[in-house]
């Protein structure tokens, strides 16, 4: 406390010498806070230097019970209320508010609210952080920022400017310094009622309270100018008289007469004609008033189905009971007054739990109800549910008197009402239809349905059978008493006799959602095979996503980038070497499936993730918009208020960027898209999606003007003042002009002839194609609201009825009628995106009316708010039966069997449990909902490598990952949901490690459970298993005549693991190595809980109770047939002995089984893993062999591009300790690889990935490269005027611990042999090349060539991995002809080892260079150039030659020179060049070259040779790799041409196995 009170005592000095100084710096206000007009009341932060401070509006208010607006509020430690009721410790700060946390000591903790920094486009922040509560400090205060506009408004915008994090605020009141607690003490106003509220009473009840009153303290109170009693709690209570319309009501509190603080209330009064009902509810404290708060009663013993925002009274009259709906409130009060009962009351401060119900019309009481759009936003269901309990009295008011229930009764009785049994509104095949109900009062009444009467029968209900004619039926039920109309209900009933059983299903493939998860071939056909199997007939593609990239390959009209080229994170990372489209083609039609082209048409940008494939170059074709935010003024879209809220994340913001439909060149540009499709590719169809206007504040460009006056010009009329003749703004609120409805015509015209120019074009490429090609569209069902679009999505022949119930009627005029385009399509998929059967019917049936039935109809499913598969269910039946068929959206959300069972209409039941141990809990377990499949709101789901390669899940979920080994190695969003704060989500789409596993969470929406139990469970480094369990229901509720049974069933692990444990009530079963187990259980007669539980390398992963019943003598008995293994079993294999490896010469065959996967870049491969038991039996049969064997070979087939073989590091380590020289050799069809069991140095690799030697693993791959993957290695091949012969094949070695990995190339000074072996036989030039993807550029690699078994098997050796390829290049320079030299030249420039100073120069006699010659010994050696130093200072990092150097040094090769220089552009000399071939020769053979001195004898000049190169010169001559220059000299300091140079290169390489003779 000390230390506090010191500091704010600084600070108080400080803020003094601010008060006395004032010119010290600029003051600087919120608005509203003009200081000279500041009451003396104000409290001010201000920065520590003065320069800024701020007028807080509210002290300790909840400026959110009433809604406050453009505020600073300040919530001090102690105050005994915020914004968060029941919590006054906390405030909550809604996303985009802003709010400064400051401690005791005066310093900013925290600012909430923006995040990001500002954007430079408009200077506010780039996002806002969600919705949060904030700990008030002890001692501190928290300052809350609200406005609704950062550009004009300076309440955030200030407090942001003003404070950062660490800076220093205090508090200045009166000109004087003070702490937070005398602000807490301050006399402060509040004043109940939300501004803004609409009165339907010329009087209005003030109330307000003032905290922290003191009655000698000379406060008081005014309202509206008159001064009111303020009791000793500081309550008060004033009744004002209103005026029709606005009142400004002014609340002020004063001190000695002077102002202290001022509220200003603003209040409409509506009179309201005819009689005011009101219910009141009791007064929240009778001390203060009397009079409790009312509202409305809207209609009385009237049916209110479906009118919005209302409170109703039901008498005795209406009947003896009503229906709640599960979304309204209601209270029913007896006779006295007194609630009795309530549907939907509110619970504590949350929202009802929201469930309907019946509720009795109690004799001599009512019920009264209210039902509204937002319970949150409208205070209609909220007053009631929250303003009443049961035993409140309850008081209702007729013009401001209380009255009973009876005075607003008609006397006349029970009134007869009329309810109506199923659907008001509905599609059929039939041609009849039966319309049932019940009349309650039906004494006296009569009834007509279409004009037809009805009898009732004494219960009051009716049944009557209505004959449909094809097409809309407007059936009219009138129930009637003594003459006067009760009641009418409209039935709408479209009949549709061509509906069959028949029904397609169309699977829409969204481009942002999908496309990254397609990285091959497989993975496309295992999608589309899933597909099939579910039901589905037809995929819509989507070609065109809203960003303008395409997923196919040919663009040959448009140019268009390929989806690949995607920016946007969550979105990008498709495969750039696969055509998508065909692929989808090719395996879709395989299947038997349509494949349907869909195109975003006039969307050409994603603003919600800022990614523009197109747009930037064309930037006329952006839409220009009128809208209010922009005051006026006609803007392109992204320049707009609407666009730059967009950019910047804020809600309410622009998402898509559209282009305008009238523009000629928009329209021609999205047709030539079309083209290309239907040119190039074999589609079924061609899908229209966004194929119109992007709401009613576009197009306003000055060509869509200018067409506009055209097509006015042509109804002879006038555009006199745009936009205003069309609509304006007045206060924010559209204005409509005289020729609004030219527009809409003339917009929903332009729209519909381009859809006629799309079906012209198909129909001519259908023609040429000789197949029928469809065109259909997408569309929204509400067609009511679709004319703001610009679409008239009917027929022509579509003429309304008042019964359809449109909001505006007015716009279907015989000119729009016209605009109509469904006679341009084959079918129509429109989105009936809703969950409940009535709705469904009825946009079904309004759209079936719109179409006039003149194309099949298809249901558009969301399946995202259709998870539950009972809800699923339901929805897609009722859909199925009043249209053609489905339209599922989106692939992504889709779980196949519930899809399936959905579709079959049979009832899915989930017939395993996934479960994951809960680490440091080994006896609990966290149950998941599934296993490999797509993650949807609600799903805390399990993933292995059979899902794929990446769980494709957005940025809002928790997922976990773990290795192979079991080790947790990555959480996304794990801080994200702790502490709740998503303002900077993380990528989901986790990659799933080989082996391993993903776990992955996502709740409802404003649920976080289930993310914040992953988040809390699992920390980096935990050991977790996860393991599915199935066949227990099998048993489930059956009968058995055995106290005994048998029990079986099978679990499934995901990821890693290899003791799996099951118990039956805790007896242990009996379980394989695939998985299954049996197990017994002694049972009790009658019904008994049977327990089943797996623990996984001994942590818990299930737990499942079931009922099972013994009954003696039962001929029941469970049928358990589906119980053993579904496979995904554990361990090493099946529990059958292995077969022992088998000897060949030189070593052994290991038997192996492959299985089907994919490689890291999603391809297909063939795999085989092998443990450390196959290891160990190989390494037996080695030693049983003898010392020769050295060879542990695995056969993987070659029966798919890749070949994979995982094994343990430490396993190769073990072979490497217990074979001196053990190879394992990989053979895939004609190509082998040789992996020296030593050649991996495990302590440096366990030291680079951060683990221990016993968690690497390593996987050689052998990948067979073609098409597009083998195009820039035949190219290069072909710049060199060479052939290739075969194939290109890419060896690689991986090393792998957890989710880090790293890929091995370089191994140093080791050669590791691969052989491929080549049909027939080859030129006597052929060579072999490495390639280099990076860099694109192919050279000559050692390699011998052997004829066998009518084959040429080619054995390349090389110190590092890459693409290697086999080429045929015929060389020879015209400089070269007839030199003594040639033909060495000649053979080592077409093994493509030596080049010329030009493509027909070689310069054989020119001096050859250090350097050159540095290059040529390496590309001979077959080294792995380096990007690494070679420590010479002459040597620098850009030199062509600096990477060859650096090999050669790190071989051993060459030294330098003692001044540590290169010299590289020195002439080699003879001895230098005797040098390097010795230390070649002993790299190659791994052996010092000796020479010997009798060698040198013939040459007279042996003495001239440098004592350090006399050795290398011996061995030279004495290995024929040097002659002399004649028979008696060796002239050892003579420059070497490039010919000598070439010619020892070709012995050496000879000499020593880099090359043929």
């Amino acid at each position: 406390m000390r230390k506090n009170t010191a500091r704010w005592s600084v600070l108080l000095v400080v803020c003094l010498l601010v008060s006395l100084f004032p010119n010290l710096g600029t003051t600087a206000q919120a608005a509203g806070g003009d200081e000279s007009a500041a009451v003396s009341n104000a409290v001010y932060a201000v920065t520590q230097d003065g320069s800024k401070k701020l007028l807080v509006n509210h002290i300790n208010v909840d400026v959110d019970n009433p809604q406050k607006s453009d505020y600073l509020a300040i919530f001090t430690s102690g105050t005994p209320v915020t914004n968060v009721a029941g919590n006054s410790n906390v405030v909550k700060v809604k996303k985009n508010n802003a709010a400064i946390q400051v401690d005791a000591q005066g310093v900013v903790l925290k600012v909430a609210g923006p995040t990001g920094g500002l954007n430079p486009t408009n200077n506010a922040p780039v996002a806002w952080e969600p919705d949060q509560t904030v700990a008030i400090p002890p001692g501190g205060f928290i300052i809350l920022a609200s406005d609704n506009s950062w550009a004009s408004k300076n309440f955030r915008k200030a407090l942001y400017h003003a404070f950062q994090a660490g800076d220093t605020v205090f508090l200045q009141h009166g000109g004087a310094p003070v702490t937070p607690e005398y602000v807490l003490n301050l006399p402060s106003l509040q004043v109940q009622g939300a501004e803004g509220a609409t009165v339907t009473t010329a009087t209005y009840n003030v109330q307000g309270k003032v905290l922290n009153y003191k009655p000698d303290a000379g406060l008081s109170v005014t309202v509206g100018g008159t001064p009111v009693a303020v009791g000793a709690d500081g309550a008060f209570s004033q009744t004002v008289t209103l005026v029709e319309g606005g009142n400004t009501v002014s609340v002020q509190l004063l001190k000695n007469a002077a102002v202290l603080q001022e509220t200003e209330l603003q209040l409409v009064y509506q009179k309201q004609s005819g009689d005011l009902i009101e219910i009141e509810a009791p007064p929240e404290d009778i001390t203060i008033v009397v009079e409790g708060p009312k509202k409305p009663i809207n209609y009385i013993d009237k049916d209110v189905t479906s009118i919005s925002n209302i409170i109703a009274l039901f008498t005795p009259e209406y009947g003896s009971k009503i229906q709640v709906p599960a979304f309204n409130v209601a209270i029913q009060v007896d006779k006295d007054s007194k609630v009795t009962k309530m549907i939907n009351p509110a619970s504590g401060n949350s929202a009802p739990s929201w469930v309907g119900g019946e509720l009795e019309i109690p004799q001599g009481g009512y019920v009264v109800m209210a039902q509204d759009n937002s319970y949150n936003s409208y205070d209609i269901k909220k007053y009631l549910a929250t303003k009443f309990k049961v035993g409140d009295l309850v008081k209702l008011r007729k013009n401001g008197n209380v009255v009973s229930v009876t005075d607003l009764m008609s006397g006349t009785g029970a009134v007869p009402r009329m309810q109506l049994d199923g659907l008001s509104m509905f599609t059929t095949a039939d041609t009849r239809t039966t319309i049932a109900g019940k009349i309650t009062n039906p004494t006296g009444a009569s009834l007509t349905i279409g004009g037809n009467t009805v009898a009732l029968q004494p219960d009051g209900t009716f049944q009557h059978t209505a004959e449909l004619a094809a097409g809309p039926n407007y059936l009219d039920a009138v129930l009637s008493k003594n003459g006067n109309e009760l009641d009418r209900k409209s039935i709408v009933v479209f009949s549709r006799p061509s509906l069959t059983s028949d029904k397609q299903i169309i699977l829409w493939v969204d481009q942002a959602a999908n496309a990254k998860k397609f990285q091959s071939s497989q993975s496309v056909l295992h999608f589309l095979t899933q597909a099939k199997e579910a039901g589905v007939t037809d995929i819509a593609f989507d070609v065109k996503g809203v960003e303008g990239y395409v997923s196919y390959k040919q663009s040959d009209l448009t140019h268009r980038p390929y989806v690949s080229e995607m920016v946007a994170s969550d979105r990008k990372g498709s495969n750039p070497d696969l055509d998508l489209l065909e692929l989808f083609l090719q395996h879709g039609h395989a299947l038997g499936l349509k494949v349907h082209a869909a195109f975003n048409v006039f969307a050409e940008g994603s603003i919600a993730v800022k990614d523009f494939a197109v747009i930037d170059q064309h930037l006329d074709w952006e839409e220009r918009v009128f809208r209010p935010e922009d005051n006026g003024a006609i803007k392109r879209l992204r320049e707009s208020a609407y666009g730059q809220k967009g950019l910047t994340g804020g809600s309410g913001g622009a998402a898509v960027l559209f282009v305008n439909p009238s523009n000629d060149e928009v329209r021609d540009f999205q047709l030539k898209t079309f083209e290309e499709v239907l040119k190039n590719y074999n589609v079924d169809g061609i899908i229209l999606d966004r194929g119109r206007y992007d709401n009613e504040t576009a197009d306003f460009s000055d060509l869509t003007k200018a067409k506009f006056e055209t097509f006015l010009q042509q109804r002879s009329k006038t555009l006199t003042k745009w936009p205003d003749d069309i609509f304006r703004y007045v206060d924010g609120k559209r204005v409509d002009g005289p020729l609004l409805q030219d527009w809409w015509e003339f917009r929903s015209g332009t729209i519909a002839s381009f859809v006629e120019e799309t079906r012209d074009l198909v129909d001519r490429y259908s023609s040429s194609k000789g197949k029928k090609i469809q065109t259909s569209a997408y569309v929204g069902a509400w067609f009511e609201s679709y004319y703001l679009n610009g679409v008239h999505w009917g027929s022509k022949n579509f003429r309304y009825d008042s019964r359809l119930k449109f909001p505006n009627d007015s716009i279907y005029t015989n000119e729009y009628y016209q605009t109509g385009y469904i006679h341009a399509l084959d079918f129509l998929m429109v989105g009936t995106y809703y969950s409940t059967t009535p709705e469904i019917q009825r946009y079904l049936t309004l759209d079936s009316i719109v179409t006039n039935g003149e194309v099949p109809l298809y249901a558009g499913m969301a399946l995202a708010d259709l998870q539950s598969p009972a809800l699923q269910r339901e929805i897609f039946q009722t859909a199925l039966g009043g249209s053609n068929g489905l339209m599922l959206f989106d692939a992504s959300l889709a779980n196949w069997p519930i899809v399936k069972a959905s579709i079959d209409n049979e009832a899915y039941v989930k017939d395993y449990q996934i479960g994951m141990s809960k680490p440091g809990h080994p006896s609990s377990f966290i149950e998941g909902s599934y296993y490999n499949v797509s993650r949807n709101s609600g799903d805390l789901n399990v993933y292995n490598e059979e899902f794929g390669t990446s769980t494709g899940a957005n940025r809002f979920g928790v997922e976990v990952v773990a290795d192979a080994t079991g080790k947790v190695t990555k959480i996304a969003n794990k801080t994200q949901a702790i502490s709740w704060n998503w303002g900077a989500p993380e990528d989901n789409n986790s990659a799933i490690p080989a082996g391993g596993m993903v776990i992955s969470a996502l709740d409802e929406n404003g649920v976080r459970t289930k993310r914040q139990l992953v988040a809390n469970s699992y920390n980096v480094g935990d050991d977790i298993r996860a393991a599915a369990l199935s066949g227990y229901m099998a048993y489930d509720g059956k009968t058995v005549s055995t106290a005994y049974p048998q029990i079986k069933g099978h679990v499934k692990l995901l990821g890693a693991g290899t003791d799996v444990a099951v118990s039956l009530n805790n007896t242990a079963a009996a379980v394989a190595t695939n998985g299954d187990f049996t197990g017994t259980v002694q049972l009790q007669q009658g019904s008994n809980t049977v327990t089943f539980a797996v623990y996984v390398d001994g942590m818990k992963t299930n737990e499942k109770s079931i009922q099972l019943t013994y009954t003696p003598g039962s001929t029941e008995e469970p049928d358990d047939s589906t119980s053993p293994s579904t496979g995904g079993g554990f361990g090493p294999g099946p529990s059958t002995p292995s077969p022992e490896p088998k000897p060949v010469d030189g070593g052994v065959v290991l038997p192996s089984t492959a299985s089907e996967t994919t490689d890291a870049q999603g391809k297909p491969a063939m795999k085989v893993a092998l443990d450390a038991k196959a290891i160990a039996q190989a390494l037996d049969a080695l030693k049983k062999q003898g010392g020769a064997a050295k060879e542990i070979v695995v056969e993987v087939p070659a029966t798919k591009p890749t070949a994979l073989v995982t094994l343990s590091l430490q396993d190769l380590v073990k072979a490497a300790d217990s074979v001196a020289g053990a190879v394992l050799t990989v053979k895939v069809g004609d190509v082998s690889y040789k992996l020296p069991a030593d050649l991996l140095d495990s302590a440096a690799l366990a030291a680079r990935l951060g683990a221990k030697v016993d968690d690497l693993q390593v996987t050689l791959s052998i990948e067979k490269k073609s098409g597009a993957d083998a195009k820039p290695v035949a190219d290069a091949i072909k710049a060199e005027g060479g052939e290739m012969i075969g194939d290109v094949y890419d060896f690689r070695i991986l090393v792998q611990a957890g989710s880090e990995s790293l890929e091995v190339r370089d191994f140093g000074n080791r050669y590791v042999e691969r052989s491929i072996a080549l049909s027939g036989g080859v030129p006597s030039y052929a060579t072999a090349v490495v390639f280099d993807p990076v860099t694109g550029e192919m050279t000559f690699v050692p390699a011998r060539f052997k004829q066998a078994d009518g084959k040429t098997i080619v054995t390349i050796k090389r110190t590092g991995n890459s693409l290697y390829a086999i080429v045929a290049a015929d060389k020879a320079f015209q400089d070269t002809q007839g030199h003594w030299a040639q033909a060495d030249i000649d053979l080592l420039a077409s093994k493509l080892l030596a080049k010329g100073v030009t493509d027909r120069e070689f310069a054989p006699d020119r001096p050859i260079t250090r350097a050159e010659f540095a290059a040529l010994l390496v590309r001979a050696l077959g080294l792995t150039e380096r990007q690494d130093d070679a420590s010479f200072h002459d040597v620098r990092s850009g030199d062509w030659y600096a990477q060859a150097v650096a090999a050669a040094a790190g071989a051993g090769l060459i030294n330098g020179y003692e001044d540590g220089s290169f010299r590289p552009n020195q002439v080699i000399s003879r001895e230098e060049l005797a040098v390097l071939a010795e230390r070649a020769a002993a790299f190659v053979t791994s052996q010092p070259a000796k020479g010997t001195a009798s060698a040198l004898q013939p040459f007279a000049d042996a003495s001239a040779i440098s004592d350090w190169a006399r050795n290398a010169a011996a061995f030279a001559v004495a290995e024929g790799l040097m002659n002399g220059m004649s028979d008696d000299a060796f002239e050892p300091k003579q420059q070497s041409s490039r010919a000598q140079a070439v010619v020892i290169l070709k012995r050496l390489a000879i000499q020593f196995g880099l090359m043929d003779r």
